[in-house]
């Protein structure tokens, strides 16, 4: 082989290795990079999920202190004092404008109709996030009787939608769908 045979061999292993180098390097910098980024985007879903999880947490406690309300409004009876169970019962609970809602027309809201069963508690059963600032929940209300209180057992689950929004940073039951009785498991 001649020199400048040689030449041109160790050339263009030179550029071969420069070639290589290069493409090593590139590689390891953008996996550096997709790293970093996926530190980020794992910051970031870390902290998102934390709040998720906080509010849907406040979400259902509200759900549940609320269910525990329930059997305090008895729904027969007159309208003055009905309105005044909705108000101190349920005012902490609901936004305004389902306050208001049931003041104007108390039949509409939820409570205790008989004195036996009575709704005992809301199980939640779903919670979905609709948009930044509301909730949807799904659950039952528990209708329990004395007889049920010792068995630990229920006379109805009547189904329940609630629609829980954030009002001024506090979240508030806004709007309350309740499935016909005759719908329910007993």
């Amino acid at each position: 082989m001649g020199k400048s045979k040689i030449a041109l061999i160790v050339g263009i292993c030179i550029i071969a290795l420069v070639i290589i180098t290069a493409f090593d390097y590139s590689r390891g910098q953008n996996a550096r990079d997709d790293l970093e980024t996926n530190i980020d985007q794992e910051e970031t879903k870390d902290t998102y999920s934390e709040e998720k999880t906080e509010d849907i947490k406040i979400v259902e406690g509200l759900v549940i202190e609320f269910g525990k309300q329930l059997k305090k409004v008895p729904l027969l009876g007159p309208k003055d004092i009905l309105i005044k169970n909705i108000e101190e019962n349920y005012s902490e609970f609901v936004s305004t404008q389902l306050l208001n809602k049931w003041k104007d027309n108390p039949q509409t809201a939820p409570g205790r109709f008989t004195s036996s069963p009575w709704p005992d508690r809301i199980e939640v059963s779903y919670i979905g996030k609709t948009s930044e600032n509301q909730y949807e929940v799904k659950g039952v209300i528990i209708e329990v009787t004395s007889t049920d209180l010792s068995a630990e057992d229920v006379d109805s689950k009547i189904p329940i939608v609630l629609k829980i929004i954030n009002n001024r940073g506090k979240w508030v039951i806004d709007d309350i769908i309740i499935h016909d009785s005759e719908l329910s498991d007993k």
